[in-house]
């Protein structure tokens, strides 16, 4: 028998095919894959074309919430202005990948929804503390070049100096890696009939594709990438939220929520704003476990790399100390909370977001100095450049 031969345009066909039967249509990733936005044009000129990199892009909170204790939360949330509570900051994220299975992926996105404010509708009709075990219905993901509220180009006409971008040259396996983790979340889920970006809230665990988060997806995206290393277990926190302060009403008229009611919690009870302001929230009695991912350690992660710069007096014509400075001393954080006892005039009201605010940012900060000594053993360089009062640290070999 004469041993089969195949000519070399029938091995080009074959090819293509493979191609066309590994991709699947998804017009959700066909909308995120368009590039990144028109603003980071100028960023771009000081990446290699034919390498692979991560972005992480952070929106300083206005309205910081203390993760460290229940009750600290509580009096973080006091402490807060009315006008600046529901700025809890935002976190976007992107890939440029020039060679992966599926052929070039270049895209970014932002996980979104509560659109409606139904969690502050939550709160006034009585469901307490029930509002951060919530779901929203209403999650979407947002390419930024989009013209929508949540992306974005509002941030860059309105405080753009708390954008903060940090851009990372990783492996193509790194990238395609991220890339094929957004395949997988923008894909409906056979089993529920929805796509996982359509759960928005705590719970949501993104890497079991179960919806998520802003910040929990896009730590989730590019750490698939292994963005952040060792460092990201560093952000993860739990809070031990107490179970009588979880109301349960009868109704539920709030559009796209879905609750996580606990048997605890008996049906009819409906718990007053003033009462969950007013009293201290015990981790001695009955509590529910609550997963969060700080996006105060994210910050401090950011800055830490800029601080082991600085140390280590790098050469001016390697990195912009100017920029660098401002680099850090923007990214200086404080937590502001309402002292226990404000008739004490010694309590403080604030701590410093550093590697003495508590146990898990100490772990932030040593991860993030072992983070950055390996990238400079591995001969990356560290670049800052400022644009449209944005902020950007580019890191690559």
């Amino acid at each position: 028998m004469k041993p089969l031969t195949i000519s070399p345009s029938l091995l080009t066909l074959l090819f293509f095919l493979s191609l066309n039967a590994f991709s699947s249509e998804n017009p959700y990733m066909d909308r995120l894959n368009q590039g990144w936005p028109d603003s980071y044009q100028s960023l771009e000129k000081h990446l290699h074309p034919q390498k692979s990199y991560l972005v992480f892009l952070s929106k300083t909170p206005l309205a910081s919430m203390d993760f460290r204790s229940a009750d600290q939360l509580r009096r973080s949330i006091l402490a807060t202005p009315d006008s600046s509570r529901e700025d809890i900051g935002h976190n976007l994220f992107g890939w440029s990948c020039p060679r992966t299975r599926r052929g070039p992926q270049k895209g970014f996105a932002s996980q979104s929804g509560e659109h409606q404010s139904q969690g502050h509708a939550m709160l006034k009709s009585g469901w307490g503390l029930t509002m951060m075990f919530s779901s929203f219905l209403d999650g979407n993901l947002f390419n930024p070049s989009e013209n929508n509220s949540r992306t974005i180009l509002p941030y860059l006409d309105k405080d753009p100096f708390r954008l903060f971008t940090m851009i990372l040259e990783v492996s193509d396996q790194e990238c395609e890696s991220t890339a094929e983790f957004m395949h997988k979340y923008t894909s409906r889920n056979p089993a529920t009939g929805l796509y996982p970006f359509q759960r928005f809230g705590f719970l949501e665990d993104p890497h079991q594709l179960e919806g998520g988060g802003c910040g929990s997806v896009a730590v989730a995206a590019v750490q698939h990438g292994n963005f952040f290393g060792e460092v990201e277990k560093h952000f993860h926190r739990v809070v031990a939220l107490p179970i009588r302060f979880m109301g349960r009403p009868l109704q539920l008229n709030i559009p796209h929520v879905d609750p996580l009611v606990f048997d605890e919690v008996p049906p009819g009870r409906e718990v007053s704003l003033m009462k969950l302001v007013s009293f201290e929230w015990k981790e001695s009695e009955p509590t529910k476990d609550l997963p969060v991912i700080d996006p105060e350690m994210i910050l401090l992660f950011m800055r830490t790399l800029t601080q082991e710069l600085l140390n280590e007096k790098v050469s001016a014509r390697e990195i912009s100390l100017t920029q660098a400075r401002r680099y850090d001393s923007q990214l200086a954080r404080k937590m502001i909370y309402q002292p226990k006892d404000p008739q004490d005039s010694e309590s403080t009201n604030y701590d410093m977001i550093d590697s003495t605010y508590d146990e898990n940012a100490y772990h932030v900060v040593e991860a993030s100095r072992d983070w950055y000594r390996n990238k400079r053993q591995q001969g990356y360089k560290f670049l800052y450049r400022s644009w449209e009062k944005q902020k950007a640290l580019i890191i690559q070999k």
